[in-house]
C-alpha cells in the first residue's frame, strides 16, 4: 500500500511536470504580416529534400485531408509560421483547427462560444473556451483569437485530466497493427526517458514509464480519431512528438484504416536536428 501511495505521488509529480512543460515564457505581441515576412525560414519536402516556397507549399499541404503541424510548444517562431499557414489555408478551404491544448471533454463550451461569438471580447475568450491554464494563454492567444473570430470550426483534441488519471488506474490496452508495435512504445520511452532524465533502473520507474507510454499512446488515439472524424479539412496543432510518422498520430490514423490523406509539418530551427523518416515537410528557422 505505501509503495502504491508512494508510486502514486511520484506519478502526479512528473506527470504535472509534463503538463507544466507546455507553458513558456513568450513575451505577449500580436502578430503581423510585416513580422512574418522579416522571418527568415526554409521549407524543405522530405520527398525529394528540395526547398519550396511559401506560397507552393500552402498549394501542396492544401491537397491533403489531414494536416499535421508538430511544434516545439515554446518557439514563438512555430506560433508564427502555425498562424500564417492557418490563414492561408482558410483563405482557400473550409478547415477545422484542432488543437492539443484544449481537451474534448471542453467542446460544448467551445460550440456554444463560437455560436456567441459577437458578445465575447478577446479579453474574455479564454474563460469562454475555458482554456487550460497549464498551456500559457499568450502563447496561444494569436492563434486562438483567428480561429475563434474567423468562420474557421475550432476542435479540441486532447484527454482530459480525469481521463488521464483514469488511464493511470488501469485501462485496457489500445488495439492497432501498426501504432501499438512494440518497437514503436520503446521509441516513446526512450524520448520520454531522455527529455525527463527519468532512471529506469528502479521497478517504480520502468513501471511508470509504461504508464506514461500508454497515456501518451492513448492522448495520439484521441487526437488521430478527432481529425479522421472532421468534416473539414482538419489542422491539428500538437507537440511534434505526437505528429512524428514513426511514433505518433499517423500510425493510430493508419490503424483506422481511414483513406484520408495525411501530411506531417515539423517546425525546427536547423537542417541538424531533421530526421526525414518524421515528417514529411520540415519548415525550418534561420
Amino acid at each position: 500500500m505505501e509503495n502504491d501511495y508512494r508510486m502514486k505521488n511520484v506519478f502526479y509529480a512528473l506527470f504535472l511536470s509534463l503538463f507544466l512543460s507546455a507553458c513558456s515564457f513568450l513575451q505577449d505581441k500580436k502578430i503581423t504580416e510585416n513580422e512574418f515576412k522579416d522571418t527568415e525560414f526554409e521549407i524543405i519536402s522530405a520527398h525529394n529534400k528540395q526547398k519550396v516556397n511559401f506560397d507552393e507549399f500552402i498549394d501542396l499541404i492544401g491537397t491533403y485531408d489531414i494536416i499535421l503541424l508538430g511544434e516545439k510548444h515554446d518557439e514563438y517562431n512555430h506560433h508564427l509560421a502555425e498562424y500564417f499557414i492557418i490563414k492561408a489555408l482558410h483563405e482557400i478551404k473550409n478547415i477545422n483547427v484542432v488543437f492539443e491544448m484544449l481537451s474534448t471533454d471542453k467542446q460544448n463550451k467551445i460550440d456554444t462560444a463560437k455560436a456567441d461569438k459577437e458578445n465575447i471580447k478577446p479579453p474574455n475568450l479564454a474563460k469562454a473556451i475555458e482554456w487550460e491554464k497549464s498551456w500559457r494563454w499568450k502563447d496561444y492567444q494569436n492563434i486562438v483569437e483567428l480561429v475563434f473570430y474567423k468562420d474557421i470550426k475550432m476542435s479540441a483534441g486532447n484527454l482530459s485530466k480525469a481521463e488521464i488519471s483514469t488511464i493511470y488506474q488501469g485501462a485496457q490496452q489500445l488495439n492497432g497493427f501498426v501504432s501499438t508495435k512494440n518497437s514503436v512504445k520503446e521509441m516513446i520511452k526512450t524520448i520520454i526517458m531522455n527529455n525527463h532524465k527519468i532512471d529506469t533502473n528502479s521497478t517504480e520507474n520502468s513501471t511508470l514509464l509504461d504508464m506514461l507510454v500508454q497515456i501518451q499512446q492513448y492522448k495520439d488515439r484521441r487526437m488521430a480519431d478527432i481529425v479522421v472524424q472532421s468534416k473539414e479539412k482538419a489542422v491539428l496543432i500538437a507537440g511534434r512528438h505526437h505528429t512524428d510518422k514513426r511514433i505518433g498520430i499517423p500510425l493510430h490514423i493508419q490503424d483506422f484504416k481511414s483513406s484520408k490523406k495525411v501530411v506531417v509539418v515539423i517546425f525546427g530551427a536547423s537542417e541538424k536536428e531533421v530526421e526525414f523518416a518524421e515528417a514529411d515537410y520540415f519548415y525550418l528557422f534561420k
